[in-house]
């Protein structure tokens, strides 16, 4: 009776999920094209905002419960998770399509990486940590409902500006949160595997959008080798955490 209850209830929540991120996307695009704002911006802003904050809750949660490192395994795993999962499906849509997005677009994204990796470099995230997180203005289901929504309504760039602007907000936010509330020292693991497991991925994220940038037929065959590609590597990180 209670694994029926249980997964009554997750089908619930999946239908809800599913049908407000329909609702979600649907207004959005309404929203940026009264005002004027591109998809990708409305994708870095208004809809990585939304899909992020279940992260942000569960960092806060873990914090206020004592459990530091899960907090910082929520913001790397849902980095990773956006582009080993999330943009590796959406590979599959993008392949025919043609990006229009200025790199300038993912500069404060390759600027919070790099700033990640500078702060857990010692395994530990302190106060002066969290302040340099980028002063700059700037769990993974919101953002694969949304992306699907969007890759229906036929809106690319909103997906990848969703992934661009929920990997910032998972370091900017989600990382001083874990240095303001907790002072505790992390496994070397969290940087020498999950720290450059991330940065690769997200390397890969950056190349693929130059790529997708451009109007070439090898993207019909590269992009879905890379999908591919992606939940292989995925699988085997996961593997490797048991």
């Amino acid at each position: 009776m209670e694994l029926l209850f249980a997964t009554l209830i997750f089908l619930i929540g999946l239908g809800v999920l599913i049908t407000g991120a329909e609702i979600f996307i649907h207004h959005s695009a309404q929203l940026g094209a009264k005002l004027g704002i591109s998809d990708v911006v409305v994708g870095i802003t208004l809809v990585a905002l939304g899909t992020s904050i279940p992260e942000i809750f569960v960092s806060i949660s873990s914090i206020i419960n004592d459990a530091p490192a899960l907090a910082l395994g929520n913001s790397i795993g849902s980095n990773i998770s956006n582009i080993a999962i999330i943009y590796g499906l959406s590979l599959f849509w993008l392949s025919s399509k043609t990006l229009n997005i200025s790199l300038r677009n993912i500069f404060i994204l390759i600027l919070s990486v790099l700033i990640a990796g500078w702060a857990l470099y010692d395994l530990t995230i302190t106060v002066a940590d969290s302040v340099v997180f980028m002063i700059a203005i700037g769990t993974s289901l919101p953002e694969l409902a949304a992306s699907i929504s969007a890759l229906r309504r036929n809106k690319g760039n909103m997906v990848v500006g969703n992934i661009v602007g929920s990997n910032i907000l998972n370091v900017v936010l989600i990382f001083p949160i874990i240095g303001i509330g907790s002072t505790a020292i992390f496994d070397q693991e969290i940087f020498s595997r999950d720290f450059m497991v991330m940065s690769i991925f997200s390397a890969a994220f950056i190349l693929l959008i130059s790529i997708g940038r451009q109007d070439l037929d090898i993207k019909k065959v590269l992009y879905p080798v890379f999908g591919i590609g992606m939940f292989i590597s995925i699988a085997f990180y996961l593997t490797s955490l048991f």
